[in-house]
């Protein structure tokens, strides 16, 4: 296994020099049994993150905003003595997806690397970085996401990617969820791309063809990539 990097600074520079490696190493994943990286996923994500302090970390805690239940949202009223209405205007706001989630980052709660609410937190906070749930691959963009920001997701996917044999991770083609190879010469480029600066771009290929597939049933299509010519 590969040393294991903690720093921060280096784990957000590393995010985006591999950006385009990741994505397509996310592509092969996709190609493989679930169930066997799921296994291999969850026997890398014990050891590293017993060599692993988060509490000497608390990234997520500064760079992610959690979502939240109503039923989070009233413990933690309850134990701040204050109304449920109250701490959703000092705390808490709506994502695009309509979902609640903590309007600020890093944590209001977060003192010195340290949940003031710790035995309150939400859930999604308690299981991040969620590496020991199953169907790893149907969170992949979540994963990539987080390898910028989470030592642990960073190391678990350089490991993986010793793990998963790939003869050359620049010819492994897309993949949908099921394993099956996508024909992106089938997928229909939306119009808003003909005047993006990233249209045509090699290095913004791959996450331009994941975007439109991933979206190529929806009535409108939304990039929050675009940059205008």
């Amino acid at each position: 296994m590969k040393e294991i990097i903690t720093d921060l600074d280096k784990i957000k520079y590393l995010g985006q020099k591999n950006e385009n490696e990741n994505l397509e190493f996310r592509s092969i994943l996709k190609s493989k049994d679930y169930k066997e990286i799921d296994k291999i996923v969850h026997r890398l994500y014990k050891t590293i993150s017993e060599k692993i302090d988060c509490t000497k970390c608390g990234n997520c805690c500064k760079e992610q905003c959690s979502t939240i239940t109503n039923k989070e949202i009233e413990r933690l009223s309850n134990y701040l003595n204050i109304s449920t209405n109250d701490f959703e205007k000092q705390y808490i706001k709506i994502d695009e997806a309509g979902d609640k989630i903590f309007a600020h980052y890093p944590c209001k709660f977060l003192k010195d690397n340290q949940c003031e609410v710790y035995e309150l937190r939400p859930k999604t906070c308690k299981s991040y970085p969620h590496l020991h749930k199953n169907e790893f691959t149907s969170r992949l963009f979540g994963v990539v996401n987080n390898y910028s920001i989470c030592p642990i997701v960073y190391n678990v996917y350089e490991a993986l990617k010793d793990e998963v044999k790939v003869d050359n991770i620049g010819l492994c083609g897309y993949f949908d969820d099921n394993g099956n190879e996508i024909n992106m010469d089938l997928i229909k480029k939306p119009g808003i791309c003909s005047i993006c600066k990233k249209d045509n771009n090699q290095e913004e290929e791959i996450l331009c063809n994941l975007n439109r597939f991933d979206q190529r049933n929806d009535s409108e299509f939304k990039c929050f990539a675009f940059e205008k010519l």
